[in-house]
């Protein structure tokens, strides 16, 4: 896979390279490589093994993220941010995510309709949610979703599509929330997508407690654990019990709360999830 990515390069630029730009190249087509390949081990069973992977190779990735910059390969900077945001989503590094998404998405080489482009403005929205940002969260993850469905991306449209439906919960907008999640979950099931499943079962048992059905709720959060179990995602887990043990310390049942929040608590520091950390 790296030998035919940097053939590509080479072929379409079609000029002879400098040792020290073919060192650089390889370079970062490496880290490429390494990204990708982590990007769906970060939803299962295998995400701590990577999320350390990638923390150990945190400098090598800031600096292939910066020549790619200067170089204003677009391309392949957009595809190497999109896989990274989960790993930058998971470990709290909101802010520093956003500012390479940013300037990836503004190069002149980044505004095609492509699928890359779509997974990038996808994780550019997560990102934004994650900060509250809900306005430009909005706009990203509703451009994301108006290109997967123009390319027929279908598994690519599951992300944007029920992260916009939690996006427009949070601003108010709960019966078109709910649609849009009701939507993706069709969709999920289409494609047995169980991880993305899992995270849609969560914000359905958020509506359920927003319309005061705690025993709803419940269910809804059970299912959401059986089915992070199954796919082995210790983050979506560790959701579903956080908001489990709130909901059991609202029915009055303490001790159960603090056994769930408790064991939500080891299963963030276990993936080092600064934000579920603090939930």
């Amino acid at each position: 896979m790296l030998f035919e990515l940097f053939s590509t390069i080479l072929e379409r630029d079609r000029r002879p390279l400098s040792s020290r730009e073919t060192a650089h190249r390889s370079h970062a087509l490496y880290y490429l490589v390494l990204a990708e390949e982590a990007e769906p081990h970060l939803k299962g069973a295998q995400q701590l093994v990577w999320l350390k992977r990638l923390e150990q190779e945190q400098g090598n990735l800031c600096a292939v993220l910066s020549w790619l910059m200067e170089q204003e390969e677009a391309e392949l900077a957009v595809r190497l941010y999109a896989a990274l945001w989960r790993f930058w989503d998971l470990r709290g590094y909101w802010s520093e995510g956003r500012r390479w998404l940013r300037a990836a998405l503004s190069l002149s080489g980044a505004q095609g309709r492509t699928v890359a482009r779509a997974k990038a403005l996808n994780a550019a929205g997560n990102l934004a949610h994650r900060q509250y940002d809900e306005a430009v969260a909005h706009l990203l993850l509703a451009e994301s979703v108006t290109l997967c469905s123009e390319l027929n991306q279908d598994r690519e449209l599951v992300g944007p599509l029920g992260k916009l439906g939690e996006v427009m919960q949070r601003q108010g907008d709960l019966a078109a929330g709910r649609s849009l999640i009701e939507e993706c979950m069709v969709l999920c099931r289409k494609l047995g997508s169980h991880w993305d499943f899992a995270r849609l079962l969560y914000r359905l048992a958020y509506l359920a407690w927003l319309e005061g059905d705690l025993t709803q709720k419940v269910a809804l959060l059970q299912e959401s654990r059986v089915l992070a179990r199954e796919v082995g995602d210790k983050d979506v887990i560790a959701n579903a019990l956080n908001s489990l043990g709130y909901t059991a310390y609202l029915q009055g049942n303490q001790i159960l709360a603090a056994t769930q929040a408790q064991e939500a608590i080891t299963l963030a520091q276990e993936l080092g999830d600064i934000g579920n950390i603090g939930y």
